[in-house]
């Protein structure tokens, strides 16, 4: 399942259970860096639900409920984990990295993933209702500590298996606006049939590879290396290999050294009309995410950048205006904006709200 799917069924879990319906326990299964747990965070935050993160890799079966002595009764009683007896309401229990879970860890989870409770009779301790249980694991052959989950937790969960996909995650680092060499770059490889989002060899000895959590690196780094540096240098070519291997980070290198080709941002801002248009279609892609960049750090930058987006042409334009307007509502008030938008507005792949462009 691609990543919009399993946003899409981490909601609709979500809308259930506030409902008051019972749901299934998910378990989502991929390779390490997919986004498996980021999703589950970014979700449970936007819904201002709790989420209690649970490593079974850090825990023993006397973590979760374990006898202790009663000197008054002089019995045993049962005493039930206290993130159990304590989740609040609205909550995702996260049991992230099952696949690393010690085997009577697992058997431990057994009661807890299926009957939703703890403990033994009295003392027995049962999750709230609306509370929903999400899991993760790497693949067994991922060389990422994984072992094979016993068949009776299995089949205890819906199990999805989390693909990467590029055009979505091109998408998602727009709306979390990364930083924006890395979205032209992956623009620019969707453009030609190129994947380089996620490479991942389980057998290869390289530590680092591309992955969607690895890209986020690279972005983060790129906002605070020395400018200086931006021009491929050996210390940045060190510190991208460091995120996604010697590879990825040649490959990306070569791209960016493409920025000595591109225009003045500032010229395209106070003359968008005459500014020059770039020649090598690579070199308009990361024009473009260098303007949707500008235009989010400044709005007042908007309606030039718009009126040169015009003069691009072609994929070029649908990259930066569509998102332009969904920022800048009053851009759909330009005439010149409007026509275009009546002409491609069944090729425009946004739902634009408040726009009058449906």
């Amino acid at each position: 399942m691609k990543p919009n799917g399993v946003i899409k069924l981490l909601n609709a879990q979500l809308d259930a259970a506030e409902k008051g319906l019972p749901t299934t326990p998910l378990l989502f299964e991929g390779p390490p860096g997919v986004g498996k747990t980021a999703m589950q965070d970014a979700v449970t935050a936007a819904r201002s639900w709790n989420y209690i993160d649970i490593r079974g890799s850090q825990k023993e079966p006397t973590d979760l409920h374990m006898q202790m002595p009663n000197v008054k009764t002089k019995s045993l009683i049962c005493c039930v984990a206290g993130w159990v007896r304590n989740m609040p309401k609205r909550s995702v229990l996260g049991l992230d990295e099952l696949g690393q879970t010690d085997k009577s860890v697992q058997k431990a989870f057994y009661r807890l993933v299926n009957e939703r409770r703890l403990g033994e009779y009295p003392d027995v301790v049962s999750l709230p209702k609306d509370c929903v249980i999400w899991a993760t694991t790497n693949r067994v052959g991922d060389r990422a500590g994984a072992v094979r989950l016993f068949t009776a937790m299995n089949n205890r969960f819906m199990i999805i298996k989390v693909e990467h996909d590029l055009k979505q995650w091109i998408g998602y680092a727009t709306e979390k606006a990364l930083n924006p060499l890395v979205i032209g770059y992956h623009q620019a490889n969707m453009s030609i049939g190129k994947d380089m989002l996620m490479v991942f060899d389980p057998e290869s000895d390289e530590m680092s590879f591309p992955s969607p959590r690895s890209w986020e690196g690279v972005a983060r780094t790129l906002n605070y290396i020395p400018d200086e540096s931006l021009n491929g240098d050996s210390f940045l070519g060190e510190c991208v290999s460091g995120h996604i291997g010697v590879d990825g980070a040649g490959d990306f290198l070569a791209w960016m050294r493409l920025r000595e080709k591109l225009p003045d941002i500032k010229k395209v801002i106070k003359d968008p009309g005459s500014a020059p248009v770039p020649a090598e279609p690579m070199v308009a892609y990361l024009l473009c995410s260098h303007l949707l960049a500008e235009a989010r750090r400044n709005g007042s930058v908007a309606e030039p950048i718009a009126k040169y987006a015009l003069r691009l042409g072609g994929d070029f334009t649908f990259l930066v205006l569509p998102d332009l307007v969904n920022s800048h509502a009053d851009l759909y008030e330009n005439a010149d904006v409007q026509d275009w938008w009546m002409a491609n507005k069944e090729a425009i792949p946004y739902d634009c709200i408040n726009k009058g462009a449906a």
